[in-house]
């Protein structure tokens, strides 16, 4: 029994370490106006594991670095189609970006 919560306590201590941060680049269709670009960020700000959120509304982008253990490219993908639009991926890099590149 001792043995199964020591390994337990250490699994709880391993797990955040194990979460990777990651960004992924999404393509979104149907925005009509910058506000439908800051609506997206905003049902995106709200999914627990992303950090931040950066629209370009020309491109019809959106980046995101996010925490791979709380959230998937495909959980914000349905958040995006919940508010109107659809999405999809464009791209996913390993590591968050670089400071102040999305800014």
């Amino acid at each position: 029994m001792k043995r199964i919560v020591v390994l337990l306590v250490a699994l709880a201590v391993a797990l955040p370490v194990l979460a990777a941060t990651k960004t992924v680049s999404l393509e979104v269709k149907g925005w009509t106006c910058a506000s439908c670009a800051a609506s997206t960020k905003n049902a995106l700000k709200k999914l627990e594991g992303v950090e931040n959120v950066k629209t370009n509304h020309d491109k019809g982008e959106v980046v995101v670095p996010y925490e791979d253990a709380k959230v998937t490219p495909q959980r914000m993908i349905e958040g995006i189609g919940k508010i109107g639009y659809s999405a999809s991926v464009k791209t996913v890099v390993d590591g968050a970006p670089a400071p102040g590149a999305l800014e």
